[in-house]
């Protein structure tokens, strides 16, 4: 649930739902509007932020051919809000999980929230630990790191294609890029549109800087 401190003159709302397990990432979308909520049950709560009853429930399922049984790789790890550059109202969540999975969900546009198209991006080969998402030069891409040291980017704009009915093999992607400068797990993943540069944060004690990938059409 959602709670806050009983402080004088400052009302707080609590939420209407609850995890099974840890709450271990939590996301606003960019105009902060909507908010989520990812845990060790394997669950992702979409709720608007005035509205905090009925969320829109995404289940972290392990892939068709991950024969792996431990619940843990089912642990969303992370979870971000992408927007789609061309229609800012357009919105999808993005995860990573204990399986080294990401998953990318678009969100219905509509009064009731909904999923109603799903990606599998496929790279990492353990827990994603960071995700982010942004745009430059009107496209957008994803970036994600874990604990396999590696970055990668991705590139979800098929989620927006209004024709888009995609096959479960299409519906599997790879990424882009991959890049594998730290000597340990990354902890954390940021990007600066300024710059067009990604930052990262190993349990190798380092923090590095280096260009974002040029993106093109």
């Amino acid at each position: 649930r959602i709670t806050g401190p009983a402080e004088e003159g400052v009302e707080w709302k609590t939420a209407g739902w609850k995890h099974e397990n840890q709450v271990w990432t939590t996301a606003f979308s960019s105009d902060g509007s909507l908010l989520l909520t990812g845990g060790f049950d394997g669950r992702i709560f979409v709720c608007r932020t005035g509205e905090l009853t009925s969320p829109l429930t995404l289940v972290h399922k392990p892939a068709d051919d991950d024969v792996r049984t431990d619940s843990r790789f089912s642990n969303v790890l992370c979870a971000a809000f992408v927007q789609n550059p061309e229609n800012p109202s357009q919105m999808a969540v993005a995860s990573g999980a204990g399986d080294g999975m990401n998953r990318v969900w678009r969100l219905a546009t509509s009064e009731e929230l909904a999923a109603d198209l799903s990606l599998q991006l496929k790279g990492h080969r353990e827990d994603i630990y960071a995700i982010c998402a942004f745009q430059s030069g009107g496209l957008v891409r994803i970036v994600t790191a874990g604990k396999d040291k590696n970055t990668t980017i991705w590139d979800p704009t098929r989620l927006w294609d209004p024709d888009a009915t995609l096959s479960p093999a299409e519906r599997v992607q790879e990424a882009l890029s991959l890049q594998e400068y730290h000597t340990g797990p990354i902890r954390a993943v940021a990007y600066s549109p300024e710059t067009n540069a990604i930052l990262t944060a190993g349990a190798d004690g380092r923090a590095i800087l280096y260009p974002a990938p040029v993106m093109a059409e």
